[in-house]
């Protein structure tokens, strides 16, 4: 993953960590990521739309398993 992409997946990495960490259990952080995903929803296009097929597959079994980027 080139550093602008990186950069783009820490950020939203960051911020659903932080809603979750306030959170007091999961149904309420589902809520405030959905309430206020709009301001990363830009981010998260441009990182989809720049990762091929293959390798946005592998950064999201990547996350999925380790709940976090590197």
């Amino acid at each position: 993953m080139d550093a602008e992409k990186l950069r783009l997946a820490q950020t939203i990495d960051t911020w659903v960590q932080d809603i979750v960490r306030r959170s007091n259990s999961d149904d309420q952080a589902d809520e405030q990521i959905l309430e206020s995903m709009i301001d990363y929803m830009g981010p998260f296009k441009q990182l989809l739309d720049t990762c091929t097929n293959a390798r946005s597959d592998s950064e999201m079994v990547r996350l999925a398993e380790t709940g976090h980027v590197n």
